[in-house]
């Protein structure tokens, strides 16, 4: 999967959205969801929070 991909689900979908959702939506693993949510932060695309879910800390993306 790339960047691309992960792109084009959050500017679809238009919400905040876990690792853990998208990679299931594209059937990746949540590691490599998030190395590139990581990038398209850095690069501008996308914004990044933290959240609890479930008593666990995790990042949540979202389309600028």
């Amino acid at each position: 999967m790339t960047q691309e991909d992960v792109y084009q689900l959050l500017k679809k979908k238009k919400k905040w959205m876990s690792r853990t959702e998208i990679g299931e939506i594209l059937d990746i693993g949540k590691g490599s969801v998030g190395i590139n949510g990581n990038k398209l932060m850095k690069a501008g695309y996308i914004l990044r929070k933290e959240k609890k879910i479930n008593n666990h800390q995790t990042y949540v993306y979202r389309i600028k």
